[in-house]
């Protein structure tokens, strides 16, 4: 029944091919999506990414993959291999300078990518000079009825 559905042992050895590569794929695009996933956003900014590049790219290049694997034939096995670019991408490239730039720390102030926009100092309760408590109540607050 096999050999005459995949034409053989040519078309049952490529079938084989086709699952191999796809599940070896669709493994190493997941484990690409989840260490992006783990890493903070800045840390990809100082790298000069987007972290949700990281994560959609391996992710979408796993669908597509497990979609062309049921097309089946040779065009399983080429598109399989094409779909291992952004784990290679990820591996050998970019995941070394998202890790140096994670090792560097959080960008000045916590305010995302740099330091406070010009003529705007550190916000209330960042314990610079000049901030303190609140103010209290006004004078005369909470004693007798309001005056309308």
């Amino acid at each position: 029944m096999v050999d005459t559905f995949y034409g053989g042992g040519l078309g049952l050895g490529l079938a084989i091919a086709s699952l191999v590569v796809v599940l070896v794929e669709i493994v190493c695009n997941v484990l690409v999506a989840v260490d992006a996933g783990r890493r903070p956003d800045w840390a990809f900014k100082g790298a000069g990414t987007d972290k949700s590049l990281w994560i959609g790219l391996p992710s979408g290049a796993a669908v597509l993959s497990l979609i062309c694997c049921l097309c089946g034939g040779i065009f399983g096995v080429v598109a399989g291999l094409a779909f291992l670019i952004p784990a290679g991408l990820w591996m050998f490239s970019f995941r070394a300078k998202v890790e140096e730039a994670e090792r560097r720390g959080p960008p000045y102030g916590g305010y995302g990518y740099g330091g406070p926009p010009p003529g705007y100092g550190p916000p209330p309760g960042f314990g610079g000079p000049g901030y303190g408590p609140p103010p209290g109540p006004p004078p005369g607050f909470g004693q007798g009825p309001p005056s309308w």
